[in-house]
């Protein structure tokens, strides 16, 4: 089993990551461009319950993909924050991002 602080910087960044995407999913749209908010949040949807479940695994590769997720979902709120606009679903994004990677970093951390 993995540690505790493990378990919960995954747990913590999943849960911002699914109030960015209901925020994203169930915001409201006046165009067609709506697409394109609802379609990354399907995504980080499916990131965030990953992400909770490989929190659970000792493992080098669990660690990599949760590293993986932290940096794509940091990748995603840097997109937004210069694109778009900072707000609350930006914020809660580059957090959850920053805590998945910990969260994978800390994983590693316990395999050596």
């Amino acid at each position: 089993m993995t540690n505790p602080a493990t378990k919960i910087t995954a747990v913590l960044g999943s849960a911002l990551l699914l109030f960015a995407a209901a925020y994203r999913l169930f915001g409201r749209r006046d165009n067609a461009l709506g697409m394109l908010w609802t379609l990354p949040a399907f995504h980080w949807v499916f990131i965030a319950f990953l992400a909770f479940g490989l929190s659970r695994y000792k493992s080098n590769a669990c660690a990599a993909i949760l590293m993986a997720f932290g940096v794509m979902v940091l990748g995603d709120a840097m997109l937004l924050a210069s694109n778009i606009s900072l707000g609350s679903s930006t914020y809660a994004l580059g957090a959850a991002g920053a805590l998945l990677l910990v969260s994978g970093v800390k994983l590693r951390q316990q395999m050596r």
